[in-house]
């Protein structure tokens, strides 16, 4: 036969597209994909479980209890939100946070300047592209940053009048 055939197709039935067996064989190979991607990811997920999740939950239970480590035979005790309350009022945690905030409202705009001029030096870049940049990133490092220039051309200009 030449073809016309009822049994001469040049694929499977069940190959065919939009044909059942596409579709099982698709949905066979995401769950395949879904498998294996798991797997992969499963070493690491117990690894972030054992050392990280495990450790953190049991902090957040031992802050609500009265506990002796360097007691033997120490039962530890519920005492609730007591050992907040007794942080908020401690002076050195108080001043800890004092550091944190004024640290983090001092170093993140120097390294945020910082590593914009160094980008644009590196790319031969002018001054006014480093204010667009800022703009795009924090508008009020903008407002500064134009500020800064305008006192900076007022100063040129006065020398040079």
């Amino acid at each position: 036969m030449t073809g016309k055939g009822r049994n001469h197709a040049p694929f499977k039935t069940s190959e065919k597209i939009g044909g059942r067996g596409l579709k099982q064989k698709r949905k066979r190979l995401l769950n395949e994909e879904f498998l294996t991607t798991w797997l992969f990811l499963l070493p690491a997920l117990l690894v972030v479980i054992v050392a990280v999740l495990i450790p953190l939950c049991n902090s957040f239970i031992l802050s609500f209890q009265k506990v002796r480590i360097n007691v033997p035979d120490f039962e530890p005790q519920f005492v609730g939100l007591q050992n907040y309350a007794r942080m908020l009022e401690d002076p050195v945690f108080k001043r800890s946070v004092q550091n944190t905030v004024v640290f983090a409202l001092v170093s993140v705009p120097i390294e945020l300047v910082l590593g914009m001029v160094i980008a644009m030096k590196q790319r031969r870049a002018k001054l006014a592209d480093l204010v667009k940049q800022l703009a795009e990133v924090n508008p009020d490092a903008k407002a500064a940053c134009e500020a800064w220039l305008a006192g900076m051309d007022n100063a040129a200009a006065s020398k040079a009048a």
